[in-house]
């Protein structure tokens, strides 16, 4: 290893010190198989012109001596496999064994002369890493364990990766010059090996944050891997490298190569990696980019990405890293924090709030899917800009324009999946996914929206706006929600009218607000607000009906009365408060998760299985407003084609319907997974804490927790005490129907020796179990309880369900009891019923304080 050391170190260092060369030299003598005349001779006559006198007292011992016997031809006496990091590990290992065999293979080791190679090791490392002033690249600077860089060259590099660990400096830089766009270089620093359990992916995760081309990815990747740093972690990075490039490479020749090297070298990776590769999110992306063009050369990939990335959140495993370095400002001076030893990994998942799912209709008009595209085309120039082009989507299905992501389908359905990042919290990004359906069989042409916003940290949910495409939706060709028409204001004024409204407006189905407005003439709704509920406008005969429907006159001019569902009563909101209407759309968007909303993806799957459907069927499909009919094109068909037409709809709703029972099916496994892991991580609880006794581990104490005054916040005080103790929710309940008990203290007090001195005398360590026993006595007499079986009553017919009590779907039974006085007074009798889990070496108390039932009580 010191071999190894000394040779990267001076292949990484292009220009240093000559003191540090000098204790390089020292080491590589000492420790190397090698042939000195061949290999350290010339770089010391290169050394001995560079060398003053001046300088000794910072050399090795006996350098100059060294010197000598290297130009005499002298070698090392005894050879030392060291040429590799793998043949050192050997060396190290037999050296270490108690019994040491020679063989064939491995020479005599000498221990003393490995002791002497380890100690030039611990002595030359920090020398000559002190002296090194000018290592690659130019502009860092090494003294001890810092390291810094000065100020040109923060303007030349960005650090867009580094394993560099707290506590643990050695590792790697990668670097990445915008001057040149595909010059990236490893720096080794400290020469620290990596292993399997490094942190796993910060180089993919640290480059995908900083948006860097493709070409400088692979560079990077392909300096890794010649050093033989993190390969798998090189190999992943460059399989994503090589979807980027696929995706944005116009000619198809080229995305063909650039697919089958990634083809090969997923299937160079073994399972657990692949798994790694398929899970990260943005690899799933880089996939996606490149449409179906990698669907063919892999097909079935998409569905594996996404069949890992459920099961990781299933598992909430971590899936992202923290960017594992920035890059430094100007005013940092010489201090370059991202380089020190504070990297760290990132143990959380990502935060989906799914803000809403609607769902519209379409009116029935033969143009409206083309005119509903036409408006969402729109929409997207006007937030883009004019960097968008409508003519492109057919080339590129995934376009860039500064930070904003959007991808396309665009084939039987126009879909689009828009992603930016919020403006003013880091971290998060907002998802809008917009699916215009053709109509098909059985449902008319609907836009299908979906918002959700996805947190790298844990912020609170954000509130639901409508996004402006809506509003243009909503002009041309216009919406129907839930059977009534976007933005028009219902009249009612006749007897049936009245009727329907009563059935709306007490009905316990109603999934959907409504909203009843007062004066409403020239009034225009807000299009957020006329997007999610139909608004009713009364006349005065049915103004006194509305009266006595809910005991209120109907809304004053400016005014409405909302109706949510599941709410026996309207509230009142003032149509010119914008800021209450728009709370009140939030409110109403979030309570309003249409099931049948499809998301990008789900669009996606359904693309080539739509057919035009015959006009005259479709009318009837379409909902109508209740209060104004809806113009209606009529086209005939030939009889001919509609049988032609009639076949392919059948073969479309086979397939439709297998893909909703593929997807219950998947939804059913899931929540079989998430079930399943709950379990697991219970029985690991237990696992760990026996681990922990019998590798010595100290036992804690939980100390320091405050009596509460009444049995009422027994739950929430009890928490610390697990895993230890277990206080049931039938416990709980039984305490807090006492309240204020008078021996309150007593019973707290109880529950943490339960917790302490009697749990580390049933699970402590097997050599200090008297000791234990004798806490717990000496603690039992403090408090003045005695520690017992319940008897017989456990048995008994009458009073043995009593006894029994339900946790985490187990039958315990409670055959042990702490007490306290006799008393038939409740609140000065004390009984502290429980069952020992011996499997996970936990109590588990099922009722308190109070005597159960027994042939005495």
């Amino acid at each position: 290893m010191v071999a190894i050391a000394a040779s990267i170190l001076a292949s990484v260092v292009s220009e240093v010190c000559p003191i540090a060369e000098a204790w390089m030299v020292a080491l590589a003598y000492e420790c190397s198989h090698f042939e000195p005349k061949a290999h350290l001779l010339p770089w010391m006559q290169r050394l001995a012109n560079r060398l003053e006198t001046s300088q000794a007292e910072l050399l090795p011992p006996g350098f100059w001596d060294l010197r000598q016997r290297m130009q005499a031809g002298d070698t090392p006496s005894e050879q030392s496999p060291l040429s590799s990091f793998s043949e050192f590990q050997t060396f190290a290992n037999r050296a270490s064994s108690p019994s040491l065999k020679d063989d064939k293979e491995h020479p005599p080791i000498n221990k003393t002369r490995l002791e002497t190679a380890r100690l030039h090791l611990d002595k030359a490392l920090p020398k000559a890493l002190e002296h090194i002033e000018r290592p690659i690249p130019e502009g860092f600077v090494v003294s001890g364990q810092k390291v810094t860089m000065r100020e040109h060259a923060r303007q030349r590099f960005t650090v867009v990766g580094s394993m560099i660990q707290e506590g643990n400096p050695q590792g790697y830089y990668v670097l990445f010059n915008p001057s040149e766009k595909s010059h990236c270089i490893v720096h080794g620093m400290y020469l620290h090996p990596l292993n399997e359990h490094a942190n796993t992916l910060e180089i993919l995760q640290t480059i995908e944050t900083r948006s860097l081309p493709p070409e400088a990815i692979l560079k990077s990747m392909e300096v890794l891997l010649s050093l033989d740093i993190a390969t798998d972690k090189a190999i992943t990075g460059r399989i994503y490298a090589l979807y980027l490039q696929a995706a944005s490479s116009k000619r198809q020749s080229e995305q063909k190569r650039l697919l089958h090297e990634a083809k090969v070298a997923i299937n160079a990776l073994n399972e657990q990696d692949k798994k790694r590769v398929f899970a990260l999110c943005p690899a799933l992306r880089a996939s996606n980019r490149t449409g179906t063009s990698l669907e063919r050369l892999l097909p079935g990939i998409h569905d594996e990405i996404q069949y890992w990335l459920d099961a990781l959140k299933a598992q909430c495993l971590p899936q992202a890293t923290q960017e594992a370095s920035d890059t430094p400002s100007l005013s940092d001076q010489d201090s370059l924090t991202s380089c020190t030893a504070t990297v760290r990994p990132l143990a959380f998942k990502l935060h989906t709030h799914v803000l809403y799912a609607l769902k519209w209709t379409l009116p029935a008009h033969a143009n409206a899917f083309h005119a509903a595209k036409q408006s969402a085309m729109e929409w997207l120039q006007a937030c883009l800009g004019k960097a968008f082009s409508c003519a492109t989507i057919a080339e590129h299905p995934w376009q860039k324009h500064h930070d904003v992501e959007v991808e396309f389908e665009n084939r039987e359905i126009f879909a689009f999946q828009m992603r930016h990042p919020d403006r003013k919290l880091p971290g998060r990004s907002w998802h809008v996914d917009v699916s215009i359906l053709p109509a098909h069989t059985k449902a008319p042409a609907s836009v299908h929206l979906k918002v959700h916003a996805i947190d790298r940290e844990n912020y609170s949910k954000p509130e639901a706006h409508i996004p402006a495409v809506v509003t243009r939706l909503l002009n041309a060709p216009g919406l129907f929600f839930n059977g009534f028409k976007c933005g028009d204001v219902l009249r009612y004024t006749s007897g049936n009218d009245l009727e329907k409204l009563r059935e709306l407006l007490t009905s316990s189905d109603r999934q959907f607000a409504v909203g009843v407005i007062g004066e409403a003439k020239g009034y225009i709704p807000r299009a957020d607000l006329a997007a999610v509920m139909p608004l009713v406008h009364l006349s005065d005969r049915a103004a006194r009906h509305y009266s006595k429907l809910h005991g209120e006159g109907t809304p004053a001019d400016g005014f409405m009365d909302a109706w949510l569902p599941g709410e026996s009563a309207p509230f009142k909101i003032d149509l010119g408060n914008a800021k209450a209407i728009r709370a009140l759309v939030a409110r109403i968007a979030t309570r309003n998760i249409c099931p049948q909303a499809l998301g990008f993806r789900e669009a996606r799957l359904l693309s080539g299985t739509f057919h035009p459907p015959r006009h005259d069927l479709t009318e009837k499909m379409i909902p109508s407003s209740p209060e104004a009919a809806v113009e209606r094109q009529y086209s005939t068909a030939k009889p001919a084609e509609d049988a032609k037409k009639q076949t392919a709809i059948s073969a479309d709703e086979e397939l439709l319907e297998a893909i909703t029972l593929e997807n219950a099916s998947l939804r059913k496994e899931l929540d079989d997974l998430k079930r399943q892991n709950a379990e697991l991580r219970d029985k690991n609880a237990g696992l760990e804490t026996r681990l922990r006794q019998q590798t010595g581990e100290e036992v804690e104490q939980i100390v320091g927790l405050p009596i509460p005054e009444t049995l009422k916040d027994l739950e929430a005080w009890s928490r610390p005490l697990e895993p230890r103790v277990i206080i049931t929710k039938a416990a709980i309940k039984s305490a807090a129907a006492i309240g204020e008990h008078k021996e309150n203290r007593r019973i707290y007090d109880s529950l943490l020796a339960l917790a302490n001195e009697f749990w580390e005398s049933k699970y402590g360590k097997p050599e200090n179990s008297k000791q234990a026993n004798e806490r717990w006595e000496k603690r039992l007499g403090e408090l003045g309880m005695r520690w017992s079986k319940v008897g017989h009553a456990t048995k008994n017919h009458r009073f043995a369900p009593e006894y029994q009590v339900t946790h985490e779907g187990r039958t315990y039974t409670m055959d042990k009891h702490l007490c306290h006085g006799n008393s038939r007074d409740p609140k000065l009798l004390v009984r502290i019923y429980l069952a020992m889990d011996d499997e996970n070496q936990r109590f588990i108390v099922g009722h308190l304080p109070t005597h159960l039932s027994s042939t005495l009580t």
